[in-house]
């Protein structure tokens, strides 16, 4: 069942956007979470969101423009599929959304902040040598309840590079304790940049063998870090620490 099922079934040529404003009644179901609802927008919305995240868009990071060239990993690119309609479907989005405008670009941009808010942990965390704070600004509207500040970050005070000191610590604890096997795929995965297969034929394993590692590694990971206290880490947030961590060389020297 579609939004337009739920709304009227007497024109079979009406789409979506003939429905926007979204009517009444229809909009309090939502705002109430209903489940039927709830999953009509996703029906409705996930395959333009799917497009996002699989082709990417631009922003500009540190004044210099950048392209998010899309997820090439199906697990990457279905966490960020989760985890936008995650956010969109929380209490505070729902009721934040006023059903007057476009759904279509209002939830476009809650992926985009899935995004970039990845890109910002990863540029926060694990610097480069050298490298001042970077500002990240979306080229879209961003949703009030949603908005993250464009202006260039003042230095970290002691409490926050302490606590980002730590996550570091704890990701070089984490690898290091891997089984050797998952410690090579890691190093092949992450600092080298191979491709599962190619990760499958340098250790002599089935490609769907290295696919079930790697997933079980990122979500030993958030564990490990939500063991110790950092309980903000979210599934997603593993592919995007290991790349850090990669980047800042903590990989390294993994065997």
């Amino acid at each position: 069942m579609c939004i337009v099922d739920l709304v009227t079934a007497e024109d079979p040529q009406t789409t979506t956007q003939d429905f926007e404003p979204w009517p009444r009644p229809f909009l309090l179901s939502f705002r109430e979470g209903e489940t039927k609802v709830l999953s009509a927008v996703y029906r409705e919305y996930a395959p333009r969101i799917a497009g996002l995240l699989r082709h990417g868009f631009s922003f500009r990071s540190g004044g210099q423009p950048r392209r998010f060239v899309g997820y090439a990993s199906a697990f990457d690119f279905q966490d960020a599929l989760h985890d936008t309609f995650r956010r969109a479907f929380e209490p505070k989005a729902r009721i934040s959304y006023d059903g007057l405008r476009p759904y279509g670009p209002y939830i476009a941009t809650i992926a985009r902040n899935v995004v970039i808010a990845g890109f910002r942990a990863k540029e926060r965390l694990f610097p480069a040598v050298g490298a001042g704070p970077e500002s990240v600004s979306e080229t879209a509207e961003t949703p009030a309840h949603l908005a993250t500040p464009t202006a260039a970050a003042p230095p970290q005070n002691p409490e926050a590079a302490a606590h980002d000191a730590s996550v570091r610590r704890l990701v070089t604890e984490f690898l290091a304790q891997l089984s050797p096997e998952d410690q090579a795929l890691v190093r092949l995965r992450y600092s080298e940049g191979a491709g599962q297969q190619d990760v499958a034929a340098a250790l002599g394993v089935g490609r769907q063998v290295i696919r079930t590692r790697e997933k079980k590694i990122r979500r030993a990971l958030i564990r490990y870090l939500q063991a110790r206290g950092e309980t903000q880490w979210l599934p997603q947030d593993a592919t995007l620490l290991l790349a850090a961590a990669a980047t800042a060389q903590l990989i390294k020297g993994v065997a």
